[in-house]
């Protein structure tokens, strides 16, 4: 039988004295089993704590990598001096109620870039252009509608709040506006033709004084 130091390691006193008669030689013999599994112990340990520091190396390595990648994105964001805008359209029904017209109904998307500090008030006349072209649209002309901004949220749009305080609140890569669209009432248009009249009987009065 091979008698080895994982062999010696399971033996009982009584056994290894077969071997060994004299009790010192088993005493040197157990010393030196527990002396090897303390050596062989601390080189595992070892191995498995350069392993561990290996790995964790390798993640802060790949952390640190894609930092560096959304850094460089963050910044070249930063840089842009324009943002890109979509802008949909909401139409009043009348009963106080926004419902998003549909691109087969004249609606639908539309992309427009503007300048990142480009305030609602200036941004309203252009999601008009776009969904109402030449003033028409498959809903009426423009002029026979008031028009408002809202948000993807569905929250009115203040005049001066620009393109990028809203691109920082919502944390969105495109920024959804909608231009909603409310029907004049009889009183609205009332009110423009009596403005016009009084306009065009100020302009007689002056051209007959003349």
């Amino acid at each position: 039988m091979q008698i080895d130091v994982a062999v010696i390691r399971f033996m009982t006193d009584e056994e290894l004295r077969h071997y060994l008669p004299r009790w010192g030689d088993c005493l040197a013999v157990r010393a030196f089993v527990r002396n090897v599994s303390c050596a062989d112990s601390d080189d595992h340990q070892s191995r498995r704590s350069e392993l561990v520091n290996r790995l964790r190396a390798t993640l802060e390595s790949k952390r640190q990598g894609r930092c560096r990648n959304s850094s460089a994105v963050g910044n070249k964001r930063a840089e842009k001096e324009t943002r890109r805008v979509e802008i949909g359209w909401k139409a009043s029904d009348g009963c106080g109620n926004l419902r998003q017209v549909r691109a087969k109904s004249g609606g639908g998307t539309r992309h427009c870039s503007v300048d990142k500090h480009c305030q609602m008030s200036d941004l309203l006349p252009t999601a008009i252009d776009l969904l109402f072209p030449s003033g028409q649209s498959p809903h009426g002309p423009s002029e026979d509608f008031t028009f408002k901004l809202q948000d993807f949220a569905g929250r009115l749009l203040p005049e001066d709040k620009t393109v990028a305080e809203l691109y920082k609140e919502s944390c969105v890569r495109i920024l959804r506006v909608y231009l909603c669209s409310y029907a004049k009432t009889v009183d609205d248009h009332d009110e423009s033709d009596t403005s016009d009249s009084a306009s065009v009987s100020y302009m007689t009065t002056l051209w007959n004084e003349c």
